[in-house]
This record gives C-alpha cells, structure tokens and sequence, in this order.
C-alpha cells in the first residue's frame, strides 16, 4: 500500500485505469491483441515450434508445485507460500519474451506470443496451483482466457488488415 491508495479512484473510468479494477480487461486486451496476429496458417509450424517449449514449462511448473506443496505444504518455507513459489516458477515475462523474440527471432516467434503469453495470465497459476494441492479446479478462469484469445484468432484471420492494425500494439 502507499500512502494514499485511493487518490485515483476519481470514478469509473479513472478508477479502472489506475485500480487493480481494470487489470481483467487489461488482460483480456491484451489475450485478444496478441491471438490476432496469430495466422491459422503458421499455426502448426508455431506449435510444432513453441508448443515443445510452452508443454515442457507447464510440465516442469507441475512437476515443482506438486514437489512443493508435497515437503512444504500450503504455507511453504522461509516466507515463500506454495503460491508465491508456483506463480514465480509458472509465470514469464512478456515484455522480455517480446524485446528478445523482436531482436532475435522471426516473425513466428513474435506471433507466438499469442500462445506464451498464456503462461503468464494469473489463471495459469492457479490451474497449477489447483492441481498441486488436490482440489477442484476453476476452469471458468482458464475460460476468461481463452474467449479473447479465440475472439482475437478468428477476427485476425478473417480480416488480415485488422491484425496488421493490432501488430504494434
């Protein structure tokens, strides 16, 4: 907290913009900008490409939560709970991700993105987190998600202009 927490909670709009209120539609922006570069065309040789990587991080992110909860249970050891330690394991930095796929990859590392970034949602880590611990998982999390990204995939494939507009962004 700072010291004055609410100082930008003005109204609606402003409140969304600077508030943790606005965070899920910040999110979902940004599932449904990133899903329309995605080409349906290049999408198996995006997979055949990242998908190994993204499937090998939710393995081993399972893999070290389940290890973690099993030893340290929920509240976890030294001050790092079972959340903190899978949400840091499971997460990944998509401004990184962009500036080195920007710099050294090609055009379908940049439109993986659309796939990676499912890594980094907060819904990807409570999936983990959920199957760590045994409980029921809330998939209508893992829904929010993927509605923009479809919504995003289809409206970028049907008009290629739109995705060029959205490539920037």
């Amino acid at each position: 907290y700072t010291f004055a927490p609410d100082l930008l909670d003005v109204g609606a709009v402003s409140g969304a913009f600077f508030t943790k209120k606005g965070i899920n539609y910040m999110l979902g922006l940004i599932c449904f900008l990133s899903a329309t570069s995605l080409d349906l065309r290049n999408i198996k040789k995006i997979i055949r490409k990242q998908g190994s990587i993204l499937l090998i991080k939710f393995t081993l992110s399972l893999i070290l939560g389940i290890l973690f909860v099993r030893f340290f249970g929920l509240d976890g050891i030294f001050g790092i709970s079972a959340l903190s330690f899978i949400t840091g394991i499971s997460s990944l930095n998509p401004a990184l991700y962009l500036a080195f796929a920007q710099d050294y990859g090609d055009e379908d590392d940049v439109a993986a993105f659309g796939l990676a970034e499912i890594l980094c949602m907060p819904a990807f880590s409570i999936l983990i987190f959920s199957l760590s611990k045994s409980s029921s998982i809330d998939w209508t999390l893992l829904f929010s998600i993927l509605i923009p990204l479809i919504f995003g995939l289809i409206i970028g494939n049907l008009d290629r202009q739109i995705a060029e507009f959205f490539y920037p962004a």
